[in-house]
């Protein structure tokens, strides 16, 4: 199941995939940008790419965004093949 935020998403190029209950997977162009997972308090926590955790966010949108931002300052491009 791929989640989009209407024009915001299209805007960051970021598609975001629910895997599994609970774990969801966001790319940006192939490239693999990182995955949140809720943990067993209801919070969601955001990982990029790196397997670094970002932070726990009350809300599944404050995660994604934080990782679209995380992964577009990462110096080697963000993504899992590091242009």
């Amino acid at each position: 199941m791929t989640i989009l935020h209407g024009d915001e998403a299209r805007q960051r190029d970021a598609v975001w995939s629910r895997v599994d209950r609970g774990f969801f997977v966001g790319s940006r162009r192939g490239d693999f940008i990182g995955h949140i997972d809720v943990t067993p308090e209801g919070r969601y926590r955001a990982v990029d790419s790196r397997s670094r955790v970002i932070d726990d966010f009350a809300d599944l949108h404050a995660a994604m965004a934080a990782l679209e931002t995380t992964g577009s300052q990462d110096p080697e491009g963000g993504g899992s093949r590091g242009r």
